[in-house]
This record gives structure tokens, C-alpha cells and sequence, in this order.
């Protein structure tokens, strides 16, 4: 484990998106992270399973705050001009939170 700038503990979360929750799991990515570059996690299908799906992998330090901030209430980024990423509630279930 990692120390944030502030000292708390960071862990290491992997996350393996299939191919059709990819836009999906960007804009969440967006929410959560602290830049536009963010929506932009999840480009490259570079993984495959036993029976042929691709997935784009992600693996980034978090603070220990990550999950209860995913499974909170989301809320637009003060930066990003894409009106419909408030509205994606259902990340929770869809990557399984």
C-alpha cells in the first residue's frame, strides 16, 4: 500500500471492463477522477477471456473513500460540459460495487 499526500492509506484497484460497458465505465471514470483525460481510462480492448470477450483493464492507487464515493450519489464534475454523466446511476450494479 501506498500514502496519499495527506497520509491516509492508498490501495491498489484493478478493474477489467468489458467491451460494452466501456463508454459507460469511462464517464464514470470522469465522475470520480479529477480531470477530462479521465474519460478516457478505458480505450484499449487489450484483454480477453476463455471464451473470446474483451475487456480494457484499469489499475490506479485509491483512497480508501473510493468505494463509498462510487456507490454515492454522482455528481457532474464543475469541468465537463457533457450534460448526461449526472444521470449515470446504475454504475454501481453495472460494475458490481
Amino acid at each position: 500500500m501506498d500514502r496519499s499526500s495527506d497520509g491516509g492509506l492508498l490501495m491498489r484497484l484493478t478493474i477489467a471492463c468489458p467491451a460494452t460497458l466501456r463508454s459507460d465505465a469511462n464517464n464514470l471514470a470522469m465522475v470520480l477522477g479529477y480531470r477530462p483525460d479521465d474519460a478516457e481510462t478505458y480505450v484499449g480492448l487489450n484483454w480477453q477471456d476463455a471464451g473470446g470477450n474483451l475487456y480494457a483493464c484499469a489499475s490506479m492507487p485509491v483512497s480508501d473513500t473510493f468505494t463509498t464515493a462510487a456507490q454515492s450519489g454522482l455528481q457532474r464534475p464543475s469541468w465537463d460540459t457533457d450534460s448526461h454523466v449526472a444521470h449515470k446511476r446504475r454504475w454501481c450494479s453495472a460494475l458490481r460495487l
